[in-house]
């Protein structure tokens, strides 16, 4: 059995990357063929030479000066702009005379780092994405075709995220980022008689066709924006490294959680409380039956749902509300207890409101519009909570937002003086 990894594009959001690979070596995962695009052909090279200590202190220490020459780290934000003023006009000098950034720097750590003779001799197979331009064809090569004095110039070409970096030239054939033709190269690593991948990309939104339905594929990848490709800000490339840590770890079910990270110390329970309570609603003719169903999949954008999912998503729901820290571990019990001292006091929330006007959700929708859904969902729970017809005034919040009426009825899960 072979088992390759691959390694999606994306800039400075690599870290993940590097995270990854110290999960992996930490479930003892081995692996036979490395495949990758862009950041992740880079990095795939040090897999392949088993060079994971080089790997994480450059990333541990790593700056977009090491990367661009005279550079802006670009996080896409004016005030970012404002801080780097005095780099702008160099860069857009360069920028605008070579057709891309002044990648030198990259080059000159790519030439360090790389070791042709460790590599070569690495029993790991190894592939890589590039893009022909201006065909704009995939173009793949693996290592038995990859002559030596060209590796270097491979894996360049493999990251030239043109207009961003310039254009690449071997032997006249011009090429640009591969990750036009093809951001996570999983097709490439079966080509090389894989028999299972672990993918790992980049992009917080699934769209490649082999994520979910492929048995052979395990798919991570990150819930979290991980920012822009060349944001090199030395906080956001340790949270990266962090986010890629645990959800792999989380994918090979050390840990749960989508957003957040918990420990498996719990027993799904919620899913039968809302059984019992969608039975009730569907009394009323007009009760949408996939409303809830559609908070929990419009949360998680994948195709199917476990018993897990129904406690973890409105919990998640919940604490990116009162804005717990997500670059934390946590164990549902702690969470429970910091959820529910948040929304226990009710003389906080205007929830007498919420039942004077539930017949009419416009007017209670102009009246508490601008108001923090933290405060909206304490306003649906304690109303709840005083409520003499449950049911009826829970299909009624339910038009209102099904997603904050979800988190309400979790909150009515989780106190152990009300019973639904």
């Amino acid at each position: 059995m072979k088992r390759a990894i691959v390694l999606g594009g994306g800039g400075s959001k690599g870290a993940y990357h590097i995270g990854a690979w110290s999960a992996l070596n930490q479930q003892h995962i081995h692996y036979d063929i490395v495949t990758g695009t862009s950041i992740g052909a880079m990095i795939g090279v040090l897999m392949v030479q088993q060079d994971y200590s080089i790997a994480k202190n450059l990333w541990d220490h790593m700056t977009l000066d090491q990367v661009i020459a005279g550079g802006l780290n670009l996080d896409i934000s004016i005030d970012s702009f404002i801080d780097q003023k005095n780099n702008i006009l160099p860069f857009i000098k360069h920028y605008i005379n070579e057709k891309g950034a002044d990648i030198t720097p990259l080059k000159q750590m790519i030439h360090h780092l790389y070791d042709p003779k460790r590599f070569y001799q690495s029993p790991i197979d190894y592939g890589l994405i590039m893009t022909s331009y201006p065909s704009l064809k995939k173009v793949e090569k693996i290592k038995k075709d990859i002559p030596p004095d060209e590796l270097e110039d491979v894996v360049i070409a493999s990251g030239s995220c043109f207009p961003a970096f310039p254009i690449h030239k071997i032997d006249q054939q011009s090429y640009i980022d591969g990750g036009y033709s093809d951001n996570v190269p999983i097709d490439l690593a079966f080509k090389m008689n894989a028999d299972e991948v672990i993918a790992i990309d980049l992009a917080n939104t699934i769209k490649h066709p082999l994520a979910y339905f492929n048995p052979c594929v395990t798919y991570i990848h990150s819930y979290h924006d991980l920012g822009s490709m060349l944001d090199f800000n030395e906080q956001r490339l340790a949270h990266n490294q962090w986010l890629g840590y645990y959800d792999t770890l989380k994918t090979f079910q050390q840990y749960v959680g989508y957003y957040y990270t918990f420990e498996k110390d719990f027993v799904p329970t919620f899913k039968k409380t809302l059984n019992v309570i969608e039975a009730y609603l569907h009394e009323y003719k007009t009760f949408n039956d996939h409303s809830f169903i559609d908070v929990f999949m419009d949360y998680v954008k994948k195709p199917s749902l476990n018993n897990m999912d129904f406690d973890i998503i409105p919990l998640e729901i919940l604490a990116e509300s009162i804005h717990l820290d997500p670059y934390h571990v946590y164990t549902f019990s702690h969470v429970h207890t910091l959820i529910m001292d948040f929304f226990s006091d009710p003389s906080i929330y205007h929830y007498e409101t919420f039942l004077k006007n539930i017949s009419n959700p416009k007017l209670l929708y102009d009246t508490f519009k601008d108001y923090e859904q933290s405060y909206l969902i304490g306003c649906i729970y304690h109303a709840l909570k005083q409520s003499h017809a449950l049911y009826r005034d829970i299909k009624r919040f339910n038009t209102l937002s099904s997603k904050m009426t979800l988190c309400a009825l979790y909150l009515l899960h989780l106190d152990s003086q009300f019973n639904l």
